[in-house]
């Protein structure tokens, strides 16, 4: 081809040219070259202006022969009709959905379907929104996201959900970016969708695992708790049935009938203070629905945590100081996980006074410039013996633990760290060796859309 050899002739002199000479531009661009057959080819050359003393020289340098690469403009076939692109989009073994600039889905691969459960003729001419749970969509539409799609052209990372076709809700993890037509405009996306089933599967394992940690943690407290309404709840139906044998003949004045209803009552009420005791420790350690998501309450969350801890804060002699906001408002998240994230915190905190102390708890909402909330903060303070400065930076690594061999598993921190980072939240702590810790979160605030 002419222009080939003519761009081979001038590569010759181009090492002489180029140390006597400056280039002024270089740009990379696309396009189309005539073979001596007539036939057109697309490339890819890097275009330069080059200067000399004496005069100026326009060098192109093809880098890629871009036959078989499409650059997307308005014609969604355009993306389809490559087969080079066609088997790269393929050999992704992460699901691969790609939309024109109204959002329709023009393209995806067979990990797609997998995902979604959807033939790829189902899919095409569909929107990825009408794929996501109505829980997961603000965070989508309604959140800075988007903001940083349009500025930047791409998002980083993010978890989400979609719903396949046997309305199964999937966590996946979502990379978008644009792409643009050679005037600049957008003409589509590229998402790249990651199924997370298995990686939560194993998640929900360490978490189980974290729980087992704890419940062995609490195990003195939940006996001691039982324990007394169990003994009173003997007590009182021992003494009812002795009663009932000596008046077995003599029949029951009304005292006495008052008397023993008093007793049973109580009998009642001391059995009710049991279930719910162990209603807690189920909830506790079943945590269904891992991966659901809803609009919950920070002070909710908190107490519920409080009451599976329960007696171990007594025994301990802590006090508990309350500053939860009323006001408080709603986060996304997943209460059994959450909860866990709290029960972790006030356990430690409990082990970290062996000889008594105040546990201190509050929430309350960070506004933004315009004063509205933005995030949920929460704190969990103690009085106890608080960390090392050497240590801090490690104490939310696996296995790390400070705690006496066989009193921790160095996975609660951990554990409540990446739970609270796949809730877009933040943990800061701050402590001090005999002066106490604290602990800080915060979380975004969810918004109907």
């Amino acid at each position: 081809n002419e222009i080939i050899k003519k761009f081979e002739d001038y590569d010759g002199n181009y090492q002489n040219l180029e140390s006597s000479s400056q280039f002024e531009e270089r740009k990379l661009k696309e396009i189309i070259l005539k073979k001596r057959n007539g036939e057109t080819i697309d490339v890819i050359a890097t275009t330069s202006i080059m200067s000399t003393d004496e005069s100026k020289f326009y060098i192109s340098y093809i880098n890629h022969d871009n036959s078989n690469i499409n650059i997307v403009g308005e014609n969604p076939e355009s993306v389809a009709g490559s087969s080079f692109t066609d088997k790269i989009i393929e050999s992704c073994v992460d699901g691969v959905v790609i939309t024109d600039a109204k959002g329709s889905i023009i393209q995806v691969n067979s990990s797609a379907e997998k995902i979604f459960g959807y033939t790829i003729k189902e899919l095409l001419g569909k929107r990825v929104m009408d794929f996501i749970p109505p829980e997961e969509k603000y965070f989508i539409e309604g959140t800075k996201m988007v903001e940083q799609l349009m500025t930047d052209g791409a998002v980083t990372p993010f978890e989400s959900a979609v719903v396949n076709k046997s309305t199964e809700i999937v966590p996946v993890e979502w990379t978008m970016s644009y792409f643009y037509d050679e005037r600049g405009n957008i003409a589509g996306s590229i998402g790249i969708c990651r199924d997370l089933r298995e990686r939560k599967m194993l998640e929900y394992q360490v978490l189980q695992s974290n729980k087992l940690a704890a419940l062995g943690q609490l195990a003195a407290g939940i006996a001691h708790e039982i324990n007394n309404p169990l003994a009173g709840i003997v007590g009182y139906t021992q003494f009812i049935i002795k009663k009932m044998k000596e008046k077995s003949e003599e029949g029951l004045t009304p005292d006495e009938i008052n008397n023993f209803v008093e007793k049973l009552e109580k009998i009642e009420r001391e059995a009710h203070k049991s279930k719910h005791i162990i209603q807690n420790l189920l909830k506790f350690s079943r945590g269904n629905d891992v991966y659901r998501m809803d609009a919950v309450n920070l002070n909710e969350i908190m107490e519920n945590a409080l009451d599976v801890v329960g007696n171990n804060i007594l025994l301990n002699n802590i006090i508990i100081e309350k500053d939860l906001s009323e006001d408080t408002s709603p986060i996304r998240g997943n209460t059994f996980q959450l909860e866990q994230v709290f029960t972790n915190l006030i356990i430690n905190a409990c082990q970290a006074m062996p000889d008594g102390g105040t546990l201190t708890l509050m929430t309350g909402d960070v506004p933004n410039k315009k004063g509205s909330p933005e995030y949920v903060y929460a704190v969990v303070a103690d009085t106890g013996e608080g960390i090392e400065k050497g240590y801090l930076t490690r104490i939310f690594d696996p296995f790390f633990t400070t705690k006496r061999p066989g009193a921790g598993t160095g996975l609660g921190l951990s554990v409540s760290y990446g739970i609270i980072r796949q809730h877009q939240g933040e943990i800061e702590v701050s402590s001090e060796k005999g002066c106490g810790t604290v602990f800080f979160l915060y979380f975004p605030v969810f918004k109907e859309e």
